[in-house]
């Protein structure tokens, strides 16, 4: 699965996929930034596909250790995940959000067809948001 995702970026059709599911999850969500990462086989590292702030797309990529990360509590709990405490000096990726106010974090995790956690989408949000 982790091949099909990388595999996806390179199509061009798989390129605007990508960035239309980033758009509606900032049209469902309003996250100030947002992005789609695949995991690595052994879930070590995370890189990402695409990236937006405040839904528009940005040319950055990253890549980041799972291990200490938000991600990796989103893998060990199955589920999303919540976060909400000094995200600038928490977040792997820092020094791209550092000059932000960002406060809180979801990573909705994306499952391969075997339910095996192969990436993340992540939301960073500058006021709280309450999920139902």
């Amino acid at each position: 699965m982790v091949t099909t995702l990388k595999a996806l970026k390179r199509n061009s059709y798989g390129s605007e996929f990508i960035q239309e599911a980033l758009h509606t999850v900032y049209e469902t969500l309003q996250p100030a930034h947002c992005y789609i990462a695949y995991f690595d086989k052994n879930q070590h590292k995370a890189t990402s596909l695409a990236y937006s702030i405040d839904d528009h797309f940005s040319n950055t990529v990253f890549t980041y250790l799972i291990n200490n990360s938000l991600c990796e509590k989103m893998i060990s709990s199955g589920k999303p995940y919540f976060f909400s405490n000094n995200i600038p000096h928490t977040y792997p990726f820092n020094q791209i959000i550092t000059p932000y106010l960002l406060q809180h974090y979801l990573g909705i995790p994306i499952f391969s067809r075997r339910g095996e956690i192969v990436g993340v989408i992540g939301c960073l949000f500058e006021h709280p948001y309450f999920f139902f």
